[in-house]
């Protein structure tokens, strides 16, 4: 079942400041929308999502993430966020799934800022020039479950 929502239904969650869990069906998803939503722990979207990461890292109880599809839109100021100097992590999340990651460069830099994840599952279409992930020992959590789908063409 699709429902439209009024235009003003991001401007409307902005009154729900003490949500902790939110599911939600839309075609475009973007953090920007709920980033402001400071106690959200549980967010579960089968949407696209393109965001900035700067606006995933303000949601610092995060503990749970699962999203279809995630890729990155970098703005300029981003960048600053993943240089190896900066102490930007979220250290609650647990869980981090998305069906289809956009990977680059720049995405190892993404799994260590979570240095107490123990499941991490999503697809990858291109693996990049670089390791997914360079630093091993951040990562001492990771036991329960690492699920990596590549696809056939890169081998």
């Amino acid at each position: 079942m699709e429902v439209c929502l009024p235009s003003s239904w991001a401007n409307e969650v902005q009154s729900l400041t003490h949500l902790r869990y939110l599911e939600i069906y839309v075609k475009e998803f973007d953090f920007k929308w709920i980033s402001h939503l400071l106690n959200l722990q549980t967010l579960r979207s089968p949407s696209t999502l393109r965001t900035s990461p700067g606006a995933i890292w303000k949601m610092t109880k995060q503990r749970h993430v699962q999203i279809y599809e995630l890729s990155f839109v970098w703005e300029e100021n981003d960048r600053a966020i993943f240089e190896e100097t900066s102490t930007t992590i979220l250290e609650n999340l647990k869980i981090f799934r998305t069906y289809h990651i956009l990977v680059d460069n720049t995405t190892p830099r993404f799994w260590w800022r979570f240095p107490i994840i123990e499941e991490i599952s999503f697809r990858v279409d291109e693996l990049p020039s670089c390791p997914l992930f360079p630093i091993v020992e951040v990562h001492t959590q990771l036991q329960y479950s690492l699920s990596l789908v590549t696809s056939y063409k890169e081998f």
